[in-house]
């Protein structure tokens, strides 16, 4: 009897022993997975850095300069505006429109690239040369796109992101930098895209990125998602090619846009 209840006590051991070590093993892969899953976005579209003025704030106090403000856009494709029948209907370019209507002088001028990601625009001189044009406005657009598409490691999209902010703000000291999300992507895109992340993880990974290192954010990607839902729109509706805006995409960004940075 007392060797029959050794062997079960120890076989009891061994069976609980593994069956410790696979509990062990899914904690730690679930660990790994909740390292990987994208922050919740805030509840506010505009997130503004602290002791900074509003957009529309330092729009008026630039105005009163009596000279136009001078906008500047960068970013991938979806700033650039590929999608569009013209660059008329860009967000860059109704935001250009609109602002003119409403009596404050602005020039907006684009040095958005398409397929670049923040790396490339850094590498490829595009933020210098936005910086040598001395706006006093810019809206960087993250390109998160790109880095998706090309499975950049999110640790070197965030840091492309403070290189540009870094090289930006000792540059241009006086400047209004706000980043900004892309629009959301159609599902179709995510079967050609072989990343380790969603989409969806590079936009918030890098919303937390950005808002944590202080600085202003306008959350154009969960606009987007919140309206499409309020009104029962269909996202492949609103873009060219699932990736790129559409006339009607670009309407709408600039219409959340001017609700959330603009017109609060």
């Amino acid at each position: 009897m007392k060797k029959w209840y050794v062997f079960i006590l120890l076989l009891l051991i061994v069976v609980g022993g593994g069956i410790g070590l696979t509990l062990n093993l899914d904690a730690d892969e679930t660990g790994i997975r909740e390292e990987r899953s994208p922050v919740t976005s805030s509840d506010s579209l505009f997130i503004q850095a602290q002791s900074e003025n509003s957009f529309q704030e330092e729009l008026s106090a630039r105005s009163d300069q009596n000279s136009p403000v001078d906008i500047a856009v960068i970013g991938s494709s979806v700033a650039e505006g590929q999608g569009a029948s013209e660059y008329s209907q860009t967000w860059p370019s109704l935001l250009e429109s609109s602002l003119n209507e409403s009596a404050q002088s602005v020039n907006v001028t684009n040095f958005a690239v398409s397929g670049f990601k923040v790396s490339d625009l850094i590498e490829e001189g595009d933020v210098d040369e936005l910086i040598q044009s001395s706006p006093d406005v810019i809206l960087f657009e993250t390109s998160v796109i790109n880095s998706y598409y090309h499975d950049e490691p999110i640790e070197e999209t965030n840091e492309s992101i403070r290189l540009a902010a870094d090289k930006i703000k000792e540059e241009l000291p006086n400047a209004y930098l706000v980043f900004m999300a892309p629009n959301p992507i159609s599902e179709s895109m995510y079967s050609v895209v072989t990343s380790h992340l969603d989409f969806e993880e590079y936009v918030y990974e890098t919303e937390q990125f950005i808002t944590e290192s202080g600085w202003n954010y306008f959350d154009s990607y969960t606009a987007w998602n919140r309206q499409m839902e309020e009104e029962g729109i269909d996202l492949d509706s609103l873009l060219d090619d699932g990736t790129h805006p559409n006339d009607k995409g670009y309407q709408m960004w600039f219409d959340l846009l001017n609700k959330a940075m603009v017109q609060a």
